[in-house]
């Protein structure tokens, strides 16, 4: 059987992909897995860091809907 599990790319906590109730909570980006929260966190740091705008993290966070709904697949 296929593992199941993958590390959450923020955090680097274990994220079970196959628990349908905890789909949600978490999303893919560019081939990473997060959990919501820290996804968002990490978007807000790369977006505000340094005082440069990121277009593309600003970009996910506008869309972050899509991504947890694509997770879901």
């Amino acid at each position: 059987m296929a593992n199941k599990s993958r590390k959450c790319a923020h955090c680097g906590q274990d994220i079970n992909v196959a628990n349908k109730k905890d789909l949600g909570h978490i999303l893919k980006y560019k081939n990473k897995y997060y959990h919501t929260s820290c996804f968002i966190k990490l978007a807000k740091s790369r977006v505000a860091n340094n005082n440069r705008y990121s277009a593309s993290w600003q970009e996910a966070l506008d869309n972050i809907d899509t991504l947890i709904a694509d997770a879901k697949q």
